[in-house]
């Protein structure tokens, strides 16, 4: 079918409603130009429709209009409700949430207010705070102050037990010359120096340790040996026998008197005669004065001498004094030599024993042992001052 064939076609009811409502509206404002629809496709040709009447026709478009603008209408109104419906909720919403705002307002005040009374309070915290660790500090100085002067008094205290024990060492060594007590003395004030563990104090330590390898050099005397000799001595001294003592009886020459049968009568009694007065008397030379005869009061006496001699070289041999001990030991040895029998093997044995004790050597060379003590002295006085 050919566009001319088209054109010329007759218009169908609908097309013609549709021209009428294009005709009513073109006076309001010309409608767009639209492109002519596609070309239809190829159909059979019908048979024409006779076109309805002119009337009814101009009556259905009004109608139609009428009923679209009624819809327009309704739509536009209902639409308008909507709207009005949402705005209403809007402005609710907006109310609320002004009031929410405002409450927001309200308990931010209210926070701010008290933010600022809390930072005031903690402001007034922060300056108690301050004076408190003000004072604080003002009593851990003092505390610090009690605590140093009780430390260091203290550490005086027993500074001065320790010059103590140096003293009594070196009173001990020089007067007594005991040596153990001095090292027991010297080890107990290293062990204080070591508790208190002050480094100022170690030249002192280091003092007393040569003042105590110089102790152990010293040679030990052996002091119980000849003590207990010279107590045997004493034990036998009732037993040595005196150079003269006088006999508590006279007994008789009981030998029997020979005579030579020999002799006439006359020379038989003056043999008799010179027998008897040579057993009365006994004639001897002797060197120095005669030796006289003793009672047994003065020998015990003697004796009694000897064992108080004897007794005195044992004393001064425990307290070391050695120009006691060998003033003794010469003593009882001359007594000996004055009063008893030299000849007897006791009395050589005892007078041997005394002149090997008076060669002992009882007061070897002691050393200084004051350095430790100086020094200690010093520290002292520095520290004090």
């Amino acid at each position: 079918m050919s566009d001319q064939d088209q054109n010329n076609r007759p218009e169908t009811p609908a097309a013609a409603e549709d021209a009428a409502r294009a005709h009513g509206s073109a006076g309001a404002a010309e409608p767009p130009k639209t492109p002519p629809p596609p070309p239809a496709a190829v159909t059979q040709p019908q048979p024409p429709v006779p076109p309805p009447a002119r009337g009814s026709g101009l009556v259905a478009s009004l109608v139609m209009a009428v009923l679209v603008l009624a819809l327009v209408a309704a739509a536009g109104w209902w639409g308008w409700q909507q709207v009005d419906a949402q705005l209403g909720a809007q402005q609710m919403a907006l109310a609320q949430l002004q009031s929410r705002v405002g409450e927001i307002d309200t308990r931010l005040g209210k926070t701010q207010s008290l933010s600022s009374e809390q930072v005031v309070v903690g402001q007034r915290n922060a300056n108690e705070l301050a004076r408190m660790s003000d004072r604080l500090d003002a009593q851990d100085q003092a505390i610090g102050a009690l605590r140093e002067a009780y430390d260091g008094g203290r550490t005086r205290a027993q500074l001065v037990v320790i010059e103590q024990l140096l003293m009594l060492a070196s009173e001990r060594l020089q007067i007594a010359r005991e040596v153990p007590a001095a090292m027991a003395a010297l080890e107990a004030a290293d062990a204080r120096l070591a508790v208190l563990g002050d480094p100022r104090l170690f030249a002192v330590r280091e003092a007393i340790g040569r003042e105590r390898a110089a102790l152990h050099a010293v040679p030990r005397v052996d002091d119980t040996g000849p003590a207990l000799a010279l107590s045997s001595i004493i034990e036998r001294v009732p037993r040595l026998p005196l150079k003269a003592q006088a006999p508590s009886q006279f007994e008789a020459d009981s030998r029997a008197v020979t005579v030579d049968p020999a002799l006439t009568p006359t020379q038989r009694a003056w043999n008799t005669i010179k027998q008897m007065l040579a057993s009365s008397f006994t004639i001897r030379r002797e060197q120095g004065p005669p030796t006289q005869l003793l009672s047994d009061a003065q020998t015990d006496l003697i004796r009694q001498v000897l064992s108080l001699k004897l007794e005195g070289a044992r004393v001064a041999l425990l307290r070391r004094d050695a120009a006691l001990f060998r003033e003794q030991a010469r003593a009882a040895s001359q007594w000996l030599a004055q009063y008893f029998n030299l000849q007897d093997a006791g009395i050589s044995a005892v007078n041997a024993e005394l002149s090997r004790l008076q060669g002992l050597q009882l007061q070897p060379a002691l050393p200084d042992i004051s350095q430790s003590l100086v020094l200690l002295r010093a520290h002292l006085e520095g520290a004090a001052q």
